[in-house]
């Protein structure tokens, strides 16, 4: 991260291994266990699979890391298939940047004004869904009550939606965005729920 912006300057890496242990969610609040479902639901819009619904009711509910296990495996395979495929980001990699391009800019937001009580990468991330889908609208990529089935379906699971400042005061860090080429992002559109495209605008 740099001046305030994310994932600017990095290298990358393949690990030997990954290990994933669901236990280790019970030492974290409420908060953080929500803000990790962003990313999760987040996932299964971009592969469905039949488990969009299933992360709903899970993170609508208490939580529970037995019933959360299946769906974590899941999520970390779609992404581990879609990283396999295009390990430097060239292609079709960018689709799990889903969210992230107005969820970077609310955090650089934040940073840069010293928003008070600011919202976790996961709550960002939220946010940035629902902008997505708005735009997917927007462009024809959608059909009509794509952004209010989203933006429903996020609130019922505890997660913000509305962004917390205006378009003009992001305009800056939506510019610097990772994904930026010659003036142009590679935004990741929603056609409908687990299924995606990127497009340059």
């Amino acid at each position: 991260n740099v001046d305030g912006c994310k994932n600017q300057i990095g290298v990358f890496k393949k690990p030997e291994f990954t290990y994933i242990c669901p236990r280790f969610l019970s030492t974290l609040p409420e908060r953080e266990i929500r803000s990790g479902a962003a990313e999760m639901i987040k996932t299964f819009i971009i592969r469905d699979e039949g488990n969009y619904d299933k992360a709903l009711k899970l993170f609508s509910e208490p939580f529970d890391i037995a019933a959360a296990e299946p769906l974590i495996a899941a999520a970390a395979k779609v992404k581990a298939d879609i990283v396999r495929k295009d390990e430097f980001e060239t292609g079709g990699r960018r689709v799990l940047n889903l969210g992230h391009t107005y969820g970077h800019a609310v955090e650089w937001w934040q940073l840069t004004t010293g928003a008070p009580d600011p919202y976790t990468h996961g709550e960002a991330v939220a946010i940035g869904l629902v902008r997505a889908a708005v735009k997917s609208e927007a462009l024809g990529v959608a059909k009509s009550g794509l952004a209010e089935k989203i933006r429903a379906d996020l609130s019922y699971c505890g997660l913000p939606t509305e962004m917390p400042c205006s378009d003009a005061e992001i305009e800056e860090a939506l510019r610097q965005d990772k994904k930026s080429e010659s003036g142009k992002i590679h935004f990741v559109l929603i056609k409908s729920i687990g299924n995606v495209t990127v497009k340059k605008i």
